[in-house]
């Protein structure tokens, strides 16, 4: 396998691909990876290997770089969109050592799964990295042929479990900020609409009494004001995309025009 990279290539015409990403700094375990990966069948695997943080990192910009804008850092402050579907870390490299090693991981890129490679007398350091943002663990030498395929399938499986929730998630505060702004429009609309209105209605009424008149057009101006001061308002939040929320009603807020 060449150093720092290689790409397992697959004879099968028809498989799932998996584009995998390996940061291991041992020569003869990434064979063992590399093995284990071509010995399964149906499954494609593109396979990746830094040897070091510093090549891994640049793997994984490089990889979000090509997607363009969407990437971008300043579009995406959460971190790029890689095209891996999962990583398999080793927190021992020789540039960065323990919990570290994943943090810098995450930072570059938060959307692919990880993980990590850890000794027999890793096990609380392997939970800490769960409870840092990995999605699972391996124990090197613990029968890879059996378990590696399985930790990267339920981590990549998790993984679009989290962005299916945090997608949902989204959404729902969406329609809730929309349930909020038509409560409010609806709210602070209905009583200048409804003085409009009936003023509208009395000057038909008193057509031939200026005095009356005056009276109904300059509250029919004051209730258009009103309107359009509200309309103003709605501009500003869709604008700024801040507001706040008052109560209205039971156990429901609107959002304040006022």
């Amino acid at each position: 396998m060449e150093r720092n990279s290689h790409t397992i290539e697959s004879e099968q015409t028809e498989c799932d691909r998996i584009r995998v990403l390996l940061i291991e700094d041992e020569p003869s375990y990434a064979k063992l990876i590399q093995r284990v990966l071509e010995r399964k069948k149906n499954v494609c695997v593109d396979l990746v290997w830094a040897d070091n943080l510093a090549s891994g990192i640049r793997f994984l910009e490089g990889e979000a770089m090509s997607r363009g804008d969407a990437c971008d850092r300043q579009a995406a402050p959460s971190g790029p969109i890689c095209d891996f579907q999962v990583a398999l870390l080793d927190l021992t490299l020789p540039d960065s050592q323990g919990l570290d090693t994943l943090r810098r991981v995450l930072a570059k890129c938060k959307d692919v799964p990880i993980i990590v490679l850890t000794g027999l007398d890793d096990e609380e350091k392997s939970i800490q990295a769960l409870q840092e943002g990995a999605q699972d663990y391996l124990v090197k030498g613990q029968n890879e042929q059996t378990f590696l395929f399985r930790a990267m399938r339920y981590a990549i499986e998790r993984k679009r479990t989290e962005e299916r929730l945090k997608a949902a998630r989204i959404e729902e505060e969406r329609l809730k900020v929309l349930l909020q702004m038509a409560g409010a429009t609806a709210h602070e609309m209905n009583q200048p609409l409804m003085v409009l209105l009936n003023n509208i209605e009395l000057m038909k009424l008193h057509m031939n009494k200026p005095e009356k008149m005056d009276r109904f057009m300059t509250r029919v101006y004051e209730a258009g004001r009103r309107i359009s001061s509200i309309v103003k308002s709605i501009q500003e939040i869709q604008d700024a995309k801040r507001y706040e929320t008052k109560p209205y009603l039971e156990n429901m807020s609107i959002i304040k025009l006022d």
